[in-house]
């Protein structure tokens, strides 16, 4: 069984199994250490959770400050070790001193991606100007990167901090069409930043309560968009893009996913984020 409630008071958790009684659905009311749980069969989840959502919106008083919990958060420390990668790539590249001819083969060129070399999307996340630059984003990985994969899953998570990375580029490109280049994976970040802005929007807008405050998430994200993505050498259209990118991903994967997928499909995601990147790679080394 799963969980619906955690720690609810006697009396809320008692309107809940009400509920879950009329609707003929079979569930568990447990005392916790602080409150009440309620819990359903995983067949019966989502039929609970829909009866649930109606009765929580039509009485919107009945669960101030309780969130219905269609996500269990997935512990996971995957973003120390993308920022790890990151980090290695850069010494590597320092290292053998071909920083600046690996900008212009594999950079973000807005004329070279209109041409076809889509694979710059991709590889031009991995290049970084310089120490702080590389910083920045390695923090922003490991807090963005790491909160995402809590409500998908290290694959799932993954896969679309990539795709928002990805998307934030190409729209960049198009925009400019030529004469602009850019690097580094906060593309990738603000796609992470927006798909938490977007899963915490979709949550709250349901509810009938939480409507207005179901916009101050989104709000925060374009604040920390003006705060730490608009400074000087930065480039304020892709960090927006991969934003936008990442608030649609975040509603849509809200939306479909009751709960994040389970290991076959996140080591599935998690292979086609491999497969982009190495297909990438080999095609901007030119293997392929």
């Amino acid at each position: 069984m799963q969980y619906l409630y955690k720690d609810l008071p006697y009396d809320q958790a008692e309107n809940a199994r009400l509920v879950l009684i009329s609707m003929d659905i079979p569930h568990l009311m447990k005392k916790s250490g602080s409150g009440w749980d309620i819990l359903v069969n995983e067949t019966e989840y989502n039929a609970a959770l829909s009866a649930l959502e109606l009765y929580l919106d039509e009485n919107s008083g009945s669960y101030a400050g309780k969130d219905l919990l269609p996500f269990q958060p997935v512990k996971s420390f995957t973003g120390v070790w993308v920022s790890v990668i990151l980090v290695a790539f850069y010494l590597v590249v320092t290292l053998s001193g071909d920083s600046q001819m690996l900008v212009r083969s594999c950079g973000s060129s807005a004329f070279h991606i209109m041409k076809g070399e889509v694979y710059r999307t991709v590889t031009s996340l991995f290049i970084h100007a310089n120490v702080l630059h590389l910083a920045g984003n390695v923090v922003g990985i490991m807090l963005f990167g790491t909160a995402v994969c809590s409500i998908s899953g290290w694959g799932t998570g993954w896969f679309m901090i990539l795709l928002t990375g990805i998307t934030g580029n190409l729209l960049n490109a198009v925009s400019y069409k030529t004469g602009h280049i850019s690097i580094g994976a906060s593309t990738a970040v603000f796609g992470a930043l927006g798909i938490l802005s977007g899963h915490i929007f979709f949550k709250k807008v349901k509810v009938r309560s939480q409507r207005m405050k179901a916009w101050l998430p989104l709000g925060g994200g374009i604040a920390l968009l003006a705060m730490l993505g608009s400074g000087a050498h930065t480039d304020i259209s892709a960090h927006f893009y991969g934003l936008i990118a990442g608030i649609i991903m975040g509603i849509f994967y809200t939306i479909t996913a009751k709960q994040p997928p389970g290991v076959s499909l996140q080591i599935t995601f998690l292979l086609m984020s491999l497969g982009i990147l190495i297909i990438s790679w080999m095609k901007a080394l030119g293997y392929i």
